[in-house]
């Protein structure tokens, strides 16, 4: 939920900003407000973060062409072709919405929602540099595409992959 201090404070900090950047980022979290109930907006850093059971989610900064929003390496890997199918700009560590373009609420939900699956159990702020991944696929075949290229990937990369078949 989001906490009103916490809210004013960051606001205040964008008042300047050009207003169809601010319009973006209100839009994101009354939208992450309205989606995510459980995940709390702190202000680390500098920056306003989502945590969820004190783990963090996705963070947000607010610059002169764009918005910057970051979800972790491993999740800007994991989702990098899709982030660029929707022509953002995408860095290691972060993806920009730019002034003029459209934020795709679907993928950060989708987005969002993997981060709390994944992080559900976590006890870490941030996930470890050794990215343990198992999913649980059911009714495997080749239609799981997704889940076939996430774990071929994920292999490449020589991460510790687990994979239940039911």
């Amino acid at each position: 939920m989001i906490d009103n201090k916490i809210w004013n404070k960051y606001a205040n900090s964008i008042k300047n900003i050009d207003p169809i950047l601010k319009d973006k980022i209100v839009s994101i979290f009354e939208f992450i407000e309205e989606k995510f109930p459980e995940l709390v907006l702190e202000i680390k850093w500098n920056e306003p973060m989502f945590l969820f059971n004190n783990s963090f989610i996705i963070a947000f900064s607010v610059w002169k062409n764009h918005v910057s929003i970051s979800p972790e390496k491993y999740a800007i890997d994991i989702y990098q072709e899709k982030l660029l199918s929707f022509n953002y700009e995408v860095t290691s560590n972060l993806f920009k919405i730019k002034k003029d373009q459209e934020v795709n609420f679907d993928l950060l939900l989708e987005i969002i929602n993997f981060k709390i699956k994944d992080k559900s159990n976590s006890k870490t702020f941030w996930k470890s540099n050794e990215y343990k991944i198992t999913y649980k696929i059911t009714n495997f075949n080749t239609d799981n595409s997704l889940y076939f290229i996430i774990l071929q990937y994920l292999s490449k990369l020589k991460y510790s992959v687990g994979v239940f078949l039911f």
